[in-house]
C-alpha cells in the first residue's frame, strides 16, 4: 500500500492498516508542505452546530468520539512498550462546550441552528438537553472532546515506525514520479491519496480525473493555532469559541491542565492566485487580534491586552492550509480510473474534520476499497 500524505488522515489510514500483517508494507511518501493544515492545527472534535438534515457524517462523527479515547490509549499502551512516555490526560479531554456571542440575536439565530428535534435525539440515544441557552450571550453543549493535534500526530509516527511502516520524504507531483514508486507494491495494492488542501492539485498535475465529490465549489482557509500557558483564570470548559457578529468571526480555546491552545480561521480565500499577498497582508494582523480577544476572556476582562503582553507567552504558533469542498466535511472516494494497474482512492476531511474522523477512516476506506 502507498498512502501519499503524512497528514492526520494519511497516518490514521497507515494506523489502521498495519494492525496486521494481512495488508503487507505499507509506504507513506510525503512532501513536508510548509503549511500543512494538520500540522497547525489545535483538533477540537466538536459535532456541535450540525443539523442531522444536512450532515451525512453526522452519525459516523458520534461514533468516532464514543471510541476516541480507547484508541488513543491503545496507541499510548503500544507507544510505552517501546519507552514512550505519555498519558491519556495530556493530550485528550472530554467536557462541556461554551459558545459566547455579541449580543441576544446572534446567539439565538445559533440556537435555531444547532438545536435537534428530541425525537431524533432519542432515536440516536442522545440526551435530549446536551444544547442549551445558558445567560443572555451563551449557548453549552455537552460531551464535547479535545485532543493535542501536535502530540497524536508524533504519536501515531512514532506507533508506526515501530510497526515498520517506511516513510519517504519526497513530493510526487508528476506521473513519473510516481511510477519510480511502483515496485514498492504488489499487484493490485492500492494508492491512497491524502493530500488535505493540495488534493486537487495534486490529481490535476497527475492528469487523473476528478471524483465528483472534489468539484463541488471549494474553499481554501488559513487556520491558526497559538499555544498559551495556562491560566487560572480560565474556565474549566473543554471548548470555548467566542463568536463575532451574525457568526463571521470565531476564536477557539481548548487544550489540557498545562496549557490554552487558541484557534482560529484567520482568512478565507476564494481566489487562489493571491494567496501569499493576501496572507502577509491580513495574517498578522488577524493573529493579534485572536491573542488579545482569547487573552482579555481568560482574565475575565474586557481591558485591551498590554501590547506585547499576548507574544510573550507563546510557546509555539502554526499556521496551516485548509480546504472545503461544498458541505462534506470528508470526501473518500474511489477514482475510476486506476495508476498502472493499482487503485486510486482520494481521502480528505475538510478544515479540521480529518482528526476527528482518524479513528474510524481506516473503516470507511476499508469499505470504498
Amino acid at each position: 500500500m502507498l498512502i501519499i500524505g503524512a497528514g492526520i488522515l494519511g497516518l490514521a489510514l497507515a494506523e489502521f492498516f498495519s494492525r496486521t500483517p494481512e495488508h503487507g508494507s505499507i509506504t507513506i511518501v510525503d512532501g513536508g508542505f510548509a503549511l500543512s493544515g494538520s500540522q497547525a492545527a489545535a483538533a477540537n472534535l466538536a459535532t456541535k452546530g450540525q443539523q442531522f438534515a444536512r450532515d451525512p457524517h453526522f452519525e459516523l462523527k458520534l461514533r468516532s468520539k464514543k471510541i476516541y479515547a480507547s484508541w488513543l490509549q491503545n496507541l499510548i499502551d503500544e507507544a510505552q512498550t517501546f519507552g514512550a512516555h505519555l498519558s491519556l490526560a495530556e493530550m485528550f479531554r472530554q467536557g462541556e462546550g461554551l459558545d459566547i456571542f455579541k449580543n441576544v440575536t446572534d446567539r439565538d439565530h445559533q440556537f435555531q441552528r444547532v438545536e435537534q428535534p428530541p425525537e431524533q435525539l432519542e432515536k440516536l440515544g442522545l440526551p435530549t438537553n446536551a444544547i442549551c441557552k445558558l445567560h443572555e450571550t451563551q449557548i453549552q453543549y455537552q460531551d464535547e472532546a479535545w485532543v493535542d493535534a501536535s502530540v497524536l500526530m508524533q504519536l501515531l509516527r512514532l506507533v508506526l515506525e515501530n510497526r515498520g511502516v517506511k516513510f519517504i520524504e519526497e513530493c510526487l507531483d508528476e506521473r513519473s514520479l510516481l511510477s519510480e514508486k511502483m515496485h514498492l507494491l504488489k499487484e493490485r495494492d492500492p494508492i491512497l491519496v491524502c493530500t488535505g488542501a493540495w488534493t486537487l492539485e495534486f490529481l490535476q498535475s497527475m492528469e487523473l480525473s476528478l471524483p465528483a465529490a472534489l468539484q463541488k465549489s471549494r474553499r481554501l482557509t488559513v487556520g491558526s493555532t497559538v499555544s498559551l500557558k495556562k491560566r487560572s483564570q480560565s474556565p474549566d470548559f473543554c471548548l470555548v469559541d467566542l463568536v463575532g457578529h451574525a457568526g463571521r468571526t470565531k476564536v477557539t480555546l481548548s487544550g489540557n491542565d498545562e496549557e490554552t491552545h487558541v484557534s482560529s480561521t484567520t482568512l478565507r480565500i476564494e481566489n487562489k492566485e493571491s494567496f501569499d499577498e493576501e496572507m502577509r497582508k491580513t495574517l498578522q494582523t488577524l493573529d493579534d487580534t485572536m491573542l488579545n480577544s482569547a487573552l482579555q476572556f481568560m482574565q475575565g476582562t474586557d481591558a485591551p491586552v498590554e501590547e506585547g503582553f499576548a507574544h510573550e507567552d507563546i510557546l509555539h504558533h502554526k499556521t496551516g492550509m485548509r480546504i472545503g469542498f461544498g458541505h462534506s466535511e470528508l470526501v473518500a472516494v474511489k477514482l475510476d480510473e486506476t495508476f498502472e494497474g493499482h487503485p486510486l482512492l482520494v481521502c480528505a476531511g475538510a478544515h479540521k474534520s480529518g482528526f476527528l474522523f482518524a479513528p474510524v477512516i481506516g473503516e470507511v476506506i476499508s469499505q470504498v476499497l
